[in-house]
């Protein structure tokens, strides 16, 4: 109302503009999993070798090259050219003089320079009065590494990640693309989105090229449990660094790590040292340090490192409700596990450890959800973070989908930020992520006038771990009373 001209007693109604309904976008279910691929992906094509060029002057034959192949970086090594028609392999040319080859192989560098770098191109070019003729059509089946092999790779399924990275294991059983596998893992178990990298390096990769692929997972919000396809312990304290900074930069995420006791045994207490040192309740760090798989190609079980048993409990903490503990939730792709007393199971579990363990029927299962920092309940169920993080993004998602930000300080913005704030958190409530809240307050900073603070209690949803039975005996039988006789 206008009071600075008259208005005649009454009651006056006015239309005040409100926040509209903020979009509830869900909690980020992607698990990002970075490791060693294969190396190189596969491709077969079909092209037909050019007419040769005739000199009109001397009558003079040239061969003319055929068109790029279509990926980039491949590894000329592998190029083999068939007749498509008869099946005829032909063999690269060697020697130049004479020539020995039907044909040759022409890499030209791309915009990097590097020569045979991952953009670099190829074509082929027939060799004169060779078996190749001209008009003849050929397969051509090569392995390359582009630039986007090393880069991150979202997947919704286990056979394009095969595609990609190539098969887990090689004809003998051996682990061939860790990559492969631990994503295997990870979608048997629940999940429904990868973001995968491959680690890139020669010869054999050191800890800083896994960092190197690690840092490529910076900024992806769609992430919420990072996984090393790896057992190196010195690989575990940068994932730490890695999901504390990302989570104070608005893409909140945890890790899931599993030290490798394939090749040589890893002791309960360098396990227990190991979760000491990360000391972090965005960290969970899976004992014991090797799992039972069941190799279908060689027929075979074979022990893995715990790195898979993490990708597969990453699979499902990614499929449950943030508020849901991870305590008792079963693990599925695996056999068996590693066998120990019930007292060292415990000192694990105190030390920050979280156990997995075998239970009737063979079947593995968490036996208690704890992160390796277990000095609080606060700090230490996996799911009392998880539900904070989930109410980070909701809060988030509802401000930025109602516009505020960018708006001018009025005399109804207290109250949007406030109607804001309180319907994302009664769509917490409602998805069962948090229990409840209350006093949601509101207030402009005194010292940022282009900052309002919200403040308010929420109340966490917290495991049930133990049920205490309490019990006594009455040694009391029958019913004692007294009588008299007359």
């Amino acid at each position: 109302m206008d009071f600075s001209k008259y208005n005649s007693p009454g009651v006056y109604t006015e239309s005040i503009p409100g926040p509209l309904i903020g979009v509830q976008n869900s909690t980020p279910k992607s698990v990002g999993i970075f490791g060693k691929g294969r190396g190189y992906r596969i491709d077969l094509e079909t092209l037909v070798i050019p007419s040769d060029f005739v000199d009109p002057d001397d009558s003079s034959i040239t061969a003319v090259l055929t068109p790029a192949l279509r990926q980039q970086g491949i590894s000329t090594s592998t190029i083999k050219v068939i007749n498509s028609a008869s099946g005829v392999t032909y063999t690269p040319q060697t020697v130049t003089s004479p020539p020995n080859g039907d044909y040759v192989i022409v890499v030209t560098n791309g915009p990097s320079g590097v020569t045979n770098g991952p953009d670099s191109t190829v074509k082929i070019k027939r060799v004169i009065g060779s078996t190749l003729a001209d008009e003849t059509t050929v397969q051509i089946s090569y392995q390359y590494t582009d630039a986007t092999y090393f880069q991150p790779q979202r997947f919704f399924d286990y056979d394009d990640v095969v595609d990609f990275y190539g098969s887990p294991f090689d004809t003998s059983g051996a682990i061939s693309s860790e990559l492969t596998l631990a994503c295997n893992l990870a979608f048997t178990n629940g999940a429904q989105t990868i973001v995968a990298v491959a680690a890139s390096g020669s010869g054999s990769l050191q800890a800083s090229d896994y960092i190197a692929a690690l840092a490529k997972l910076e900024g992806i919000e769609e992430i919420a449990v990072v996984v090393p396809a790896i057992g190196n312990t010195n690989v575990f304290a940068a994932v730490r660094d890695h999901v504390n900074l990302q989570s104070s930069q608005k893409s909140e995420r945890r890790a899931i790590l599993g030290t490798d006791g394939s090749a040589s045994a890893i002791s309960s207490s360098n396990r227990i040292t190991q979760a000491q040192s990360l000391a972090s309740s965005r960290v969970l760090l899976v004992s014991p340090s090797t799992v039972k798989y069941y190799n279908s190609q060689i027929s075979q079980v074979q022990t893995l490192g715990s790195q898979y048993s993490a990708a597969a409990l990453a699979g499902v903490a990614v499929t449950l409700n943030p508020a849901v503990p991870l305590t008792r939730k079963p693990i599925a792709g695996f056999v068996g596990i590693e066998t120990a007393s019930d007292a060292q199971k415990s000192q694990e579990t105190a030390a920050g450890l979280c156990v997995i363990e075998s239970v009737a029927g063979g079947n593995l299962r968490v036996r208690h959800g704890v992160t390796t920092n277990p000095q609080t309940l606060i700090t230490r169920e996996w799911n009392v973070l998880g539900q904070q993080d989930a109410m980070s993004y909701r809060l988030r998602n509802s401000f930025e989908a109602d516009g505020l930000i960018g708006s001018i300080v009025s005399d109804f913005t207290l109250a949007n930020v406030k109607a804001s704030a309180a319907t994302a958190l009664e769509s917490l409530v409602s998805d069962g992520v948090i229990q409840g809240y209350k006093a949601l307050k509101v207030r402009q900073q005194s010292a940022n006038l282009d900052a309002i603070e919200i403040s308010f209690e929420w109340q966490a949803a917290l495991p049930l771990n133990y049920v205490v039975v309490r019990f006594t005996i009455n040694v009391s039988s029958g019913d004692v009373s007294t009588s008299s006789s007359i």
